[in-house]
């Protein structure tokens, strides 16, 4: 028989090649559109019982069946009540599907509160106990199933939780965060089985004795301390300042207020504040003026003390045990630096916790920002690649925050600080922390802006972006001018023109801004914002946090380091953002190294005796005086001190594959790049490779020496600074 015959018939008609494409590309564009239509966000959770497969062995079929059945009866309904579908039963536990995430965190609340209800009245050892996990996700969506990397996604979380827990994904947490009935703490970054990067995790707090420490009021919002303030109300009207002082606890307020008047004097004002910037101006090109300059700023504070202030209020100024001051002015003395008034004796805001509010008729967006830990921080840093100094605060304050793990999630951009990156996601951050070159145009404010990668965000960006989202709480913008203003003239009521960035921010609902009056210097700028949040982070008010920035900056450099009075903070100076922070737990005690506040040059340290801290000065500057005789680790040094990591690591790196001497020399100042980089387990392994080559390499205990300086040990540190001292060979880094 041949092989034709054995054919079955041909019972299709006839179609040529392309006929035949053509159809099959249509049919594959049908099967894509109903794949399209069942493919959508939801949310998923798995629940699971505790302990299910012992309740089997050692009670018996029984037993564990009537556990599943109390499992189903109680949590099944809530499924229901809250628009969810069950899909199916996994044996122990169960698959549900929400189109809503912020029911569906709500369902899972109210699961495990059922399960204590049902626990009630029956023995320990029946006890319901249940895990629940969740994600939000894209999947394939059908009448009764539910199938996709979302859901293998929401049960791998519902395995990291324990016994009454419920975590959930990022992804689900950016959908609930703003919901004011939901409270999430971060849990951890977890590697799970299928996903190639970890996954952050958030636990829902359901427990009410567990959100007793959530840092925000009825409404939602960052709470106040209840502290007294002074509040310093001063307006300018038809030729007279009017102002008075009254000390006041919290929302609380006299019934009577006592106001005096003085002539307003503007044209001698506005001379010294000429005069007063002028000086500022002039500061050397480290940021410092000398003690000629000091005393004249002195000198100007107090004229401006005595024109801007009636006789009775400065009394109440000098006779007031308060720490809070904050000073209420209208639009035309928002240009005063109120913050450099001085009373004879200091400068008010070295004696004050001081921040400022603004009276004004323009219209104000009234949308605050409704705040619940962990509160989500982004850290944008150095957009032109022209600030060493700024990648190095970037990468301090990320470490700093990576500690305070369920207070503060913060994310570190350093590239790719685009205008339309900036525009997406800034709605999504709670504080924003800008650290990069800013334009203060003095002839058109209004064109002020940030410099980013791709051209300058200008206040009118800000303003149409507050018309749609809510703006973060806190910005702090580390850059020069960025706090600066002209007056809001009376013509700004009808042309809406917005006067810098402050302005931008203030009328846009931003709660507090900090921002610099001028020019602000790379090294000290960021030394500042590194004891500003070194207060934030232990608790402090904001407004004490940026005093005792200032106060630490003249301790460690002195009142001719010109940055600790170039910032301002516009809010209230009471609002507390990071509940204190306690002893980190043991098994994190390998994190001290990172605590803020990091060096960017020296570290001051408490209660060390002034003999120690001397020595270790005197020992430093001996460092700095002693010349390398390698010509390629002179100049990876001279790289590294003037801000070039890319050539001082090249030049280590060469070092470092050579032998003897010269590899411990690479292998030192390798350590010294990771340092300057905010790479502290990196520059400590390294240092101790340079140790292992050449025991007392003098760039190792350099290195060794400041992060001692770091995790407050100064006798350790004094000696590994002595050790360098004495080397032949001891690096020109410090």
């Amino acid at each position: 028989m041949s092989p034709q015959q054995n054919d079955p018939p041909d019972t299709h008609p006839a179609v040529t090649a392309a006929e035949d494409v053509d159809g099959l590309i249509r049919e594959r564009l049908r099967i894509d559109q109903k794949l399209t239509e069942k493919a959508r966000n939801v949310a998923v959770i798995f629940t699971d019982i505790v302990a299910s497969t012992k309740t089997y062995e050692t009670k018996g079929d029984i037993a564990g069946r009537t556990m599943v059945h109390r499992h189903d009866d109680t949590l099944y309904p809530i499924v229901t009540e809250y628009q969810g579908a069950v899909i199916k039963s996994t044996g122990d536990g169960m698959l549900a599907r929400f189109d809503d995430p912020v029911a569906a965190v709500k369902a899972m609340m109210a699961m495990q509160k059922a399960v204590v209800q049902v626990n009630q009245g029956k023995h320990q050892v029946d006890h319901l106990h249940v895990t629940i996990g969740g994600h939000y996700g894209l999947c394939f969506v059908e009448a009764k199933d539910t199938y996709g990397d979302a859901v293998n996604t929401a049960a791998r979380v519902n395995s990291l939780a324990g016994d009454g827990q419920i975590f959930i994904t990022e992804a689900m947490y950016q959908q609930v965060r703003h919901d004011p009935a939901i409270f999430c703490r971060f849990h951890e970054a977890a590697k799970v089985k299928g996903k190639a990067e970890p996954l952050n995790i958030y636990q829902v707090i359901w427990r009410e004795e567990e959100q007793a420490d959530k840092p925000r009021s009825a409404e939602g919002e960052v709470a106040e301390t209840p502290r007294k303030a002074l509040r310093l109300a001063v307006r300018i009207s038809e030729g007279r300042i009017r102002a008075s002082a009254v000390e006041r606890l919290g929302a609380e307020e006299q019934t009577v207020r006592q106001v005096e008047e003085v002539a307003a004097a503007m044209p001698e004002v506005d001379e010294l504040l000429n005069q007063l910037t002028g000086l500022l101006a002039t500061v050397d090109d480290k940021g410092r003026l000398d003690k000629k300059k000091v005393a004249r700023l002195v000198e100007y504070g107090q004229r401006l003390y005595q024109l801007l202030l009636p006789e009775g209020v400065r009394a109440c100024l000098k006779e007031t045990s308060v720490e809070d001051l904050v000073v209420s002015v209208d639009d035309q003395l928002i240009k005063v630096p109120w913050e450099l008034l001085h009373d004879g004796e200091t400068f008010l805001c070295l004696r004050f916790n001081m921040g400022r509010i603004v009276v004004t008729q323009r219209p104000v967006v009234d949308r605050r920002r409704q705040l619940r830990p962990p509160l989500k921080m982004l850290v944008a840093v150095d957009p032109s690649g022209d600030l060493s100094s700024a990648q190095a605060e970037g990468q301090l304050i990320k470490t700093g925050m990576d500690r305070v793990w369920g207070k503060i999630q913060c994310e570190l951009w350093n590239k790719d600080i685009t205008q339309e990156r900036v525009k997406q996601h800034i709605e999504e951050y709670d504080l924003v922390h800008y650290a990069g070159h800013a334009d203060y145009n003095q002839f058109n404010p209004s064109l002020s802006g940030w410099m980013l990668q791709d051209g300058k965000l200008i206040t009118s960006d800000i303003v149409d972006l507050a018309q749609t989202v809510t703006l973060p709480a806190l910005v702090f913008s580390n850059s020069c001018q960025s706090g600066q203003t002209s007056a809001w003239q009376a013509d700004d009521l009808i042309k809406n023109r917005i006067h810098g960035l402050a302005d931008a921010f203030l009328m846009s609902g931003v709660q507090h801004y900090v921002g610099a009056f001028w020019n602000v210097y790379d090294r000290p700028s960021a030394d500042f914002a590194m004891e500003f949040y070194s207060g934030l982070v232990k608790g402090m008010p904001v407004g004490q946090a940026l005093r005792q920035a200032r106060l630490k900056i003249i301790e460690r450099h002195g009142m001719g380091e010109a940055v600790w009075a170039g910032y301002i903070l516009y809010g209230s100076p009471s609002t507390v953002y990071i509940k204190e922070i306690g002893e980190i737990p043991e098994e994190r005690a390998q994190d001290k190294v990172r605590a803020i506040p990091l060096p960017i040059k020296k570290r001051v340290w408490p209660r060390v005796a002034v003999g120690v801290a001397a020595a270790i000065v005197l020992i430093l500057v001996a460092i700095w005086f002693f010349k390398p005789s390698f010509s390629d680790r002179d100049e990876g040094y001279r790289a590294l001190k003037t801000g070039n990591i890319a050539l001082a690591e090249d030049r280590f790196k060469k070092l470092s594959t050579e032998s003897g001497s010269a590899q411990a020399a690479g292998w030192e100042g390798l350590a010294a790049v990771r340092f300057q980089q905010g790479k502290y387990d990196e520059a400590r392994q390294l240092a101790q490779q340079a140790f292992s080559v050449n025991a007392a390499s003098p760039g190792a205990n350099v290195v060794l020496g400041k992060l001692r300086l770091a995790e407050g040990q100064p006798g350790e540190a004094q000696k590994s600074f002595e050790i360098a001292a004495k080397t032949e060979n001891a690096p020109s880094w410090v």
